[in-house]
């Protein structure tokens, strides 16, 4: 849970899925390694990528 919260108090939450770029993954990967490690950033990326497969696949949400 606290991966979770961490991510939603990024400002990459405000991006609207179809509008989501590679500079904002990169932005964020820089602000989080500013607090945690490397390991960490990885961690958090493979569950925003299961949300965001998620949503495009069981929601129906287009890319």
């Amino acid at each position: 849970m606290l991966r979770i919260n961490a991510i939603c108090r990024d400002p990459v939450v405000a991006v609207m899925l179809p509008d989501l770029s590679a500079v904002d993954f990169v932005e964020f990967r820089d602000r989080r390694l500013e607090v945690v490690l490397p390991g960490t950033v990885l961690r958090e990326f493979n569950l925003i990528n299961h949300a965001i497969n998620v949503a495009i696949d069981e929601l129906g949400l287009a890319q």
